[in-house]
């Protein structure tokens, strides 16, 4: 999913979810979402695409990522009922970003250039 954005001379190289969030561009940081609607709006602030990653444990790693897909529910703005494609224990798949565990402090992370 991040190969695009880690490109260097060619070669691509795997990182993990810390290191993506380290490196690439932050469009917005979240403290606390619990899936209740942000100010993110969709198509100006973010778009499908861009990365999604979550922090469980404060001053813990950012552990899981994704990538959002759509405003499933119309009303413009990030929340917890917009779908996402991720994996977990389950293959490749679409949930909405509160099913796929995307609460607590989140991060969405430029992945257009």
């Amino acid at each position: 999913m991040a190969a695009n954005a880690i490109k260097d001379n060619g070669k691509v190289f795997d990182r993990n979810v810390a290191w993506l969030v380290t490196n690439l561009k932050h469009k917005a940081k979240l403290r606390g979402f619990t899936g209740s609607n942000t100010k993110l709006k969709w198509d100006s602030d973010i778009f499908p695409g861009d990365f999604i990653a979550v922090r469980y444990r404060q001053n813990g790693q950012f552990a899981h990522i994704g990538a959002l897909y759509q405003d499933s529910n119309n009303n413009g703005v990030l929340d917890g009922e917009d779908l996402v494609m991720h994996a977990g224990p389950n293959a490749l798949s679409y949930s909405t970003v509160a099913n796929a565990g995307f609460l607590g402090e989140v991060v969405v992370l430029d992945n257009q250039d």
